[in-house]
């Protein structure tokens, strides 16, 4: 699967988030130096400069989640690209019924 090959574990989805954050590399938000240093203990980059540290997460809905991003990445892939998933619709008479194809748990 492709989203799996592209972001097999924590560190790649980290490193999406890095590239993203900074396509240009490392900028820092305080005193715009480029140098930086990680702190891959504590997850967070630290400018040489002037010493702020700062998360790839920060800003971002994914900021001080306790769940892994690897977890976020393979939920917000299973929603948008349409996953197959049980399949209802409402009949007539207002009653819920399965799709054609879906399955049933009972």
């Amino acid at each position: 699967m492709e989203f799996q090959g592209r972001f097999p574990d924590e560190a790649a989805c980290r490193e999406y988030l890095f590239r993203s954050r900074w396509p240009d590399g490392f900028r820092c938000r305080r005193c715009a130096s480029a140098a930086a240093t990680a702190l891959p203990r504590r997850l967070l980059w630290q400018c040489s400069a002037c010493r702020y540290q700062v998360s790839v997460t920060a800003g971002s809905v994914l900021h001080r989640t306790r769940t892994s991003l690897h977890l976020w990445f393979w939920a917000a892939y299973l929603v948008t690209t349409g996953t197959p998933t049980r399949k209802r619709h409402k009949t007539r008479d207002g009653s819920l019924v399965n799709r054609p194809g879906s399955y049933s748990t009972s």
